[in-house]
């Protein structure tokens, strides 16, 4: 074709495909309605329409406007698609193509229509290069596939860490979130030691399987979130290990197991439909639950996403799973450019002529675990340390609120036959401003805010009234020589803290008679 020809050929497609946007932008649909309440089924099959038009012109001789050959079989299924849509909007089929009472989501219509029409195009002109260079094509097509089987190959010898699983928190219907089970995952490199999470198949970081711990006598759950997970320690040298060891040192005994239940951004309120659900299997004797400044925040945030009007789970999301096969190569794209989130939204517009929510609902925004919003003293708190800076008389509620998912929590252990422990745990400004002088999260807490100390102070109060034992980590913390006890970077306790504050528990649990 020459260059004339195919400037002319572009400039029609661009002229129906505007003339196609501007339809579906200003809605001029009504010339097919027949009730009113196929609005989107109009705009589908008016599209489709455009669609087979646009391809039409793109696959023909502009000479003899004669398709050629290959793509005589891509118009004949154009035309079906085509016919099927104005039918169904001819016959009124509303619950098939959408809601009657719904509206079509505009923005996701245009570019799922834009979507189409490219692959439309794109597949007629491949199919002409194919068809006069199929050796090449052939050789070509071989030469990727080699190339990125080589490249994986290469990542899992010379890379095995970044090639193996990255660190994943996927939504749950019933826990809002968890660990994926029986995986083994890369969380990264801290301090020079690169760190791997090796999960049960309840998603716990344990190595600990129901059946193995069920065989212990002795048998402690530590709850918690990211602090009792371990964020950036090896498996081993988490606290919850260097407990059960202590223990096992101080009693004399090999019949004590401690498992690991802490969970990545997990809150009371959160445990308290863990230790009713799944974590119930496990039968634990002693229930540990480290409390963290955080928390009350997150309990606040959960709460109002919790739907128990839901028949299918607690929370509003769909349940996640990982991918049954994991590309290293994909995995090293999807950190450098976002390929998951790109092939979400690519998905979503594939199915917009099929689904009746995507058709009437715009995209579900990505879930942000930092996105707060909370009113105190008429202040806008955007973020959980919030309860630093106002006074007592003005966080109590929160706090109360998250003791009484603590009270609830220990009202199920007793009801297993289970004691409880609550450990109130600080953070490092507490004790020493000096420990993370990088620490990523300086521009949300300045470490000296008016009223850090005040939910150690409401806890030390209420301890006196409550029916479990609290320890509060903040004397210890204070009266050690150790340094540093976390992160340079991140406030999070480093392989020393862990083993700090695993030997205080476990000097606490001993010497309180906790587990006679």
């Amino acid at each position: 074709m020459s260059k004339p020809g195919r400037t002319w050929r572009i400039l029609v497609l661009t002229a129906i495909f505007a003339a196609l946007a501007v339809a579906v932008m200003v809605g001029w649909f009504d010339f097919l309605a027949f009730d009113g309440h196929l609005e989107r089924a109009k705009g589908l099959a008016f599209a489709a329409c455009c669609w087979l038009a646009s391809c039409v012109l793109a696959c023909s001789d502009p000479r003899s406007w004669r398709p050629s050959p290959p793509a005589l079989w891509l118009l004949a299924g154009l035309t079906a698609i085509a016919l099927v849509l104005v039918a169904c909007a001819a016959l009124s089929l509303g619950g098939f193509l959408g809601d009657r009472d719904g509206v079509l989501h505009r923005g996701t219509a245009l570019k799922a229509i834009l979507l189409y029409w490219g692959i439309g195009c794109a597949a007629v002109l491949a199919a002409g290069v194919v068809r006069r260079k199929w050796r090449e094509s052939a050789l070509a097509a071989a030469s990727v596939v080699v190339g990125l089987l080589v490249l994986e190959g290469g990542m899992r010898v010379l890379l095995p860490y970044r090639a193996m699983v990255g660190n994943q928190l996927l939504k749950s219907s019933r826990h809002h979130h968890g660990y994926p089970p029986d995986s083994r995952m890369y969380q990264g490199t801290f301090d020079g030691e690169p760190v791997v999470i090796e999960t049960n198949e309840d998603g716990f970081r344990t190595s600990y399987s129901r059946e193995a711990f069920l065989s212990y006598p002795v048998r402690v759950a530590v709850l918690g979130d990211s602090y009792v997970f371990g964020l950036g320690v090896r498996q081993d040298r988490v606290f919850c290990q260097v407990m059960e060891d202590l223990l096992r040192e101080r009693l004399e005994r090999e019949d004590i197991a401690v498992l690991n239940a802490g969970v990545t951004s997990y809150s009371p309120l959160l445990h308290t439909i863990r230790l009713a659900g799944d974590l119930a299997a496990y039968r634990p004797t002693h229930v540990v639950l480290l409390l963290d400044p955080g928390d009350f925040g997150d309990d606040y945030k959960y709460e109002q996403e919790l739907r128990p009007e839901r028949a299918d789970g607690r929370f509003a999301f769909e349940d996640e799973r990982l991918p049954a096969i994991h590309s290293a190569v994909y995995q090293e794209l999807d950190r450098l450019v976002g390929m998951t989130m790109r092939i979400r939204r690519l998905g979503r517009l594939l199915a917009f002529p099929f689904s009746k929510e995507v058709r009437s609902r715009p995209p579900a925004p990505v879930y942000d675990y930092y996105a707060f919003k909370v009113t105190v003293e008429g202040v806008t708190e955007t973020d959980r340390y919030f309860i630093y800076r106002h006074p007592l008389e003005e966080t109590r509620p929160f706090f109360e609120r998250t003791l009484g998912y603590v009270e609830q929590l220990d009202g199920q252990a007793e009801g297993m036959g289970a004691k409880f422990l609550l450990v109130v745990s600080p953070r490092y400004h507490h004790w020493n401003p000096a420990e993370c002088p990088d620490n990523w999260e300086r521009n949300i807490v300045s470490g000296d805010e008016p009223y850090q100390y005040e939910y150690l102070t409401f806890f030390d109060s209420a301890a006196e009234g409550l029916e479990f034992p609290v320890l509060n980590l903040l004397p210890a913390f204070r009266e050690t020589d150790e340094f540093p006890l976390v992160f340079a970077h991140d406030p999070h306790w480093n392989a020393d803290g862990h083993a700090f504050v695993g030997r205080e528990i476990a000097e606490y649990l001993v010497t309180s008679g906790f587990l006679d």
